[in-house]
């Protein structure tokens, strides 16, 4: 049986200084090792797997958007422990003018752990046009969220293929 967990993350975050999506399965660790002043260190890490919870969008085939604290006038996250929800509301106002409410549900099925599911629905507030949805898996993931364990190896993960299979 597979227990999965995904972090919090704003869904159209990649991992940078300020947001670290993850998605994790219990039980699966790596060990790596790593020359550290002439020894070799073994440390193992619950790995982070590939971030498949990557949503975003781009209006009138401009920019994709990414998460900026400067373009967002209010955000309000609520997480239900009883039905495994995690709700985002933000209201966007962009560079361009545009303005959005972007509402994120992201669904750990506490009947189904193996599963989850987004739901991701954009409102223009003030424009009307063309929105392009963008989903993606990146597998360019390492575990560095852990300041004391930087010196480590934690790339557990090697890409070895991609492969697109039409629907």
């Amino acid at each position: 049986m597979v227990f999965l967990g995904l972090r919090g993350a704003y869904v159209e975050a990649n991992a940078d200084d300020d947001n670290y999506p993850g998605l994790y399965v219990a039980g699966m660790y790596d060990q790596t090792t790593t020359q550290i002043n002439g020894q070799a260190i073994v440390n193992e890490d619950l790995v982070n797997l590939p971030n498949a919870q990557y949503l975003s969008f781009a209006i009138d085939h401009g920019q994709r958007f990414t998460i900026k604290k400067s373009d967002i006038t209010d955000i309000y996250r609520s997480l239900d422990l009883k039905t495994g929800q995690l709700h985002t509301t933000m209201l966007a106002s962009l560079a361009t003018g545009h303005q959005l409410m972007i509402e994120t549900v992201k669904v750990a099925d506490m009947q189904h752990y193996h599963q989850f599911a987004i739901r991701y629905r954009l409102t223009p507030l003030n424009f009307a046009g063309t929105l392009s949805v963008f989903a993606g898996i990146d597998g360019r993931v390492t575990n560095q969220n852990v300041a004391r364990y930087a010196p480590f190896d934690s790339q557990h993960l090697q890409v070895t293929g991609c492969k697109v299979t039409p629907i």
